[in-house]
Formats: C-alpha cells, sequence, structure tokens
C-alpha cells in the first residue's frame, strides 16, 4: 500500500482513508529542512511502538529509531524495549535526517503502523508527503557538507562558507555569533 488511507485493512484497522486525524491520532510534518525532517505525533492513546516506510531520500538516521533499507524505501521501526512508551499527547516521533539533494524533493511516509502500549494498533493517520528544499551549492555544483549547527558550513573544498552574513569564521570553519 502507498498511504496510510489504503492499507488500513492490510492491518485490522479502520482508518478514515482522507488524510485526516484517525480516531486516536495524527502524525504530521513538523520543522523540515534540506537534510532533515520532524515527525510530530498527535495521540489520544500512549505510543509503545511505530514503524512506517520513508521514501523519496536517501535516509541516514532516525534519531533513536532503527532502521533497515528495503526495496525502494527504508523501513523505520520504533519500540523501546525497556517497556517505554510515548506518553498520550502531542511531541516529536522522529527526526529523519537524510543527504541533501542540489533540487530538494518530496519525502513520503507510508504504510505507518502504529501501537499502544499494550500492543494494539491505533488509528492514527497520516503523514504523507512534504517537500524539502534544495541544498546550498558549493562552486562546482555539489551540495556542500552538513551545517556546522551555527549557520557556517566546510564546502567540498574545505573552505568555509558563510550562511549567516558574518564573513567571520573561527579555525573550526564556525561563524563566531550565531546566526
Amino acid at each position: 500500500c502507498e498511504t496510510y488511507g489504503d492499507c488500513c485493512d492490510d492491518h485490522g484497522q479502520e482508518c478514515s482513508g482522507d488524510g485526516t486525524d484517525g480516531e486516536d491520532g495524527s502524525l504530521s510534518f513538523g520543522e523540515v529542512g534540506e537534510d532533515f525532517a520532524t515527525v510530530l505525533f498527535n495521540s489520544s492513546q500512549s505510543i509503545g511502538g511505530f514503524q512506517f516506510i520513508v521514501t523519496g531520500v536517501n535516509l541516514t538516521s532516525a534519531g533513536d529509531a532503527p532502521f533497515f533499507p528495503s526495496g525502494p524505501g527504508t523501513h523505520i521501526v520504533g519500540i523501546s524495549f525497556s517497556g517505554s512508551s510515548l506518553p498520550a499527547g502531542s511531541g516529536t516521533l522522529a527526526t529523519l535526517e537524510f543527504d541533501p539533494t542540489p533540487n530538494g524533493g518530496t519525502l513520503t511516509i507510508g504504510e505507518v503502523v502504529i501501537t499502544g502500549e499494550d500492543g494494539s494498533t491505533l488509528n492514527i493517520a497520516g503523514p504523507g508527503t512534504t517537500d524539502f528544499p534544495p541544498c546550498a551549492l558549493a562552486n562546482d555544483g555539489t551540495c556542500l557538507s552538513s551545517p556546522t549547527g551555527d549557520g557556517s558550513e566546510a564546502d567540498a573544498e574545505g573552505s568555509c562558507v558563510d550562511r549567516c552574513g558574518l564573513f567571520d569564521f573561527n579555525a573550526d570553519c564556525q561563524c563566531d555569533a550565531f546566526c
């Protein structure tokens, strides 16, 4: 199945199928950048585990959740072996990190299964797709390396590139002040 609305019968659940909140809540995208996207949850039930497939990006990290490349997408599995769960309410389910691309693109999350802390399948809809912006380009047209976290980055040749207009870098290619 390609979207949460089409695959619910496969998993014995009932879903709205129209992208709106399911009976137990919803997933949505939070902040999205050139190399990351946050997946947010809003749930009336505690979340004991989750799994979904990510397509459209070359995933490099899923936060603390294990991930497994498989076919045209990457399976993400989030489970606590200590028995802990995410409390009912809202928050961050996962932060996905991926390789940036010169043209940006579309990230898709499908085949979502969310379970309660008792192992029952929850009826949680979303998140679907989101666009991510293109990366900052080096002079040779390739993406710059990952940001240093302060608005500067090192390009492919190791030269500092100013992303915050300060033009004052230390030896680690970091701006002397935050953007």
